[in-house]
């Protein structure tokens, strides 16, 4: 089935048309955003295809399908009848003068067979498209070539498993994750995904997001123990890191604060929607400005003013 069958003439022909008044407008139009990558490099347009949108249909005829868009086979010539062609959008991005290449002439698959490492225009593969072959994540194979100057044979080469061996010893993730005190799923991220050579993704410190706390006989992240606790990641690491507590009375102090007023008991949220009270109000009378519950639920609030309609609890 023809893919531009459920087209009209004047659809195709509008299609033809933005395809190219967009390519002179990158080539020329100073106020277009990626004039920058075109017109400012020195990329121009035939003079036949800029005097005349029929000699362009004639010369490129229809697109093959509506997710086809006009390629230049070498980036570094203009638009023209012998550098264009029709193609799709993820083979054009693979064709970026950015993209990171790999001067390789074979590159072999997870079950040892072998492939030639050229694209269609016969230059060296991209990541994206070794990452195709070899399984390992584009992600990683950039990294690994761009940062850590891995040669393209050690970056095709070098497993990503679910184990690691670091010193001469090999361990899981989680096993090195209770040792190193950083989460198994940050190591495997900096490992597998960042491409981080063992030594560095093993001895930066994790961020307070990541590091692992040991109590109770568990190693967990305060995301976990949030969870496990049922008490907000905000307010561990504000008990940590803030205030300075140690991990084990932050993890094992209560969970809820209850205030006493009128002989009943109840938390600082459930006092505010008492009183009408916003929580946030009543709080910093009784944190930062050291009144007594009473009197924080008993002075009213000065409203001074009001926005778009919503009441704002503003006090002097």
């Amino acid at each position: 089935m023809n893919p531009t069958s459920h087209l009209t003439p004047k659809q195709i022909a509008r299609s033809l048309y933005n395809a190219w008044s967009n390519m002179i407008a990158v080539c020329y139009n100073t106020d277009r955003p990626k004039y920058k990558f075109y017109g400012a490099k020195g990329i121009t347009v035939s003079q036949e295809w800029r005097d005349s949108f029929e000699q362009f249909t004639d010369d490129m005829g229809p697109k093959p399908s509506p997710r086809h868009v006009l390629d230049r086979k070498d980036k570094t010539q203009g638009f023209s009848k012998e550098n264009c062609r029709w193609s799709l959008k993820r083979d054009q991005l693979r064709n970026y003068s950015r993209n990171v290449r790999l001067p390789l002439e074979t590159i072999r698959d997870a079950e040892g067979n072998e492939y030639p490492a050229v694209d269609r225009d016969g230059k060296p593969i991209t990541a994206v498209e070794a990452s195709e072959i070899t399984g390992i994540h584009p992600s990683t194979l950039t990294a690994r070539l761009r940062h850590f100057h891995y040669t393209p044979e050690e970056a095709i080469s070098i497993p990503t498993a679910l184990t690691v061996t670091y010193h001469g010893v090999t361990r899981t993730y989680a096993e090195w994750s209770e040792i190193v005190g950083v989460s198994a799923q940050c190591l495997y991220g900096r490992i597998v995904k960042s491409g981080w050579p063992l030594e560095l993704a093993m001895t930066t410190p994790a961020q307070p997001r990541d590091r692992v706390f040991t109590c109770r006989g568990k190693s967990l992240t305060l995301r976990e123990w949030s969870e496990e606790l049922g008490v907000s990641w905000h307010a561990l690491y504000h008990r940590i890191f803030i205030r300075g507590a140690s991990p084990e009375s932050a993890l094992t102090g209560p969970r809820v604060e209850y205030f006493e007023y009128a002989g009943e008991k109840r938390t600082l949220p459930e006092w505010a929607r008492c009183f009408s009270i916003g929580e946030d109000t009543l709080r910093r009378r009784i944190k930062l400005k050291g009144w007594s519950l009473a009197q924080a639920l008993e002075t009213p609030v000065n409203h001074k003013f009001r926005r778009k309609g919503r009441q704002l609890n503003i006090e002097d």
